[in-house]
């Protein structure tokens, strides 16, 4: 290993905040250079939403409708109609598809769908997508439409970050296969 690297790999893991530069500068043609582990790599992004909005954890965000409320409102819409409703929901991000610009989000009465595209979404909420990771918990406010495959949808005007998750969730499909982590730790074994 040369001493450059030796020396940025120290910079990286001692002080992530000088070392990182933004993840969505695109200004500049440089990777952000972020750690392997898990659990690091959500710690930066954690510092990086610090020095972009500051507050990462709000006291209080409040939302119009819950999720099931939202399905049940909108279950009469045709594919590919948008409404003009405006609407503010927030959940935990269970899947993310297209670098963020599919994302669904679970909260206890149900899931819906958030679409983060150029055409709808603010520069601003945009920047925000590299940093949210499977797990957090968002609020988003957007025009409610039902997609061509009949998908209630939220196209996203305002993301908010409500809880940064610095654990990643358990594995999706197979759960916890230790059975004394799944007595022991109860809420993994629910979120899985």
């Amino acid at each position: 290993m040369r001493a450059q690297d030796v020396a940025a790999t120290n910079t990286r893991t001692t002080c992530p905040k000088k070392a990182l530069k933004t993840m969505t500068d695109t200004k500049t043609t440089e990777t952000t250079a972020l750690s392997s582990d898990a659990t690091e790599v959500r710690r930066q992004k954690l510092a990086l939403l610090r020095d972009k909005i500051g507050d990462v954890y709000p006291a209080h965000f409040h939302r119009t409708l819950t999720n099931a409320e939202l399905a049940e409102k909108y279950a009469d819409i045709e594919p590919d109609v948008e409404t003009g409703d405006t609407v503010t929901v927030a959940g935990r991000v269970y899947s993310s598809r297209n670098s963020g610009m599919f994302m669904d989000i679970h909260d206890a009465s149900g899931k819906v769908q958030i679409f983060s595209h150029k055409d709808t979404t603010p520069e601003a909420a945009r920047e925000m997508l590299p940093m949210i990771d499977i797990g957090d918990i968002i609020g988003v406010t957007g025009k409610v439409r039902r997609t061509k495959r009949g998908e209630l949808t939220i196209n996203a005007e305002e993301i908010t970050m409500l809880t940064k998750s610095l654990l990643p969730m358990p594995e999706k499909w197979n759960g916890i296969s230790d059975v004394e982590i799944r007595y022991r730790k109860r809420h993994l074994d629910i979120l899985s």
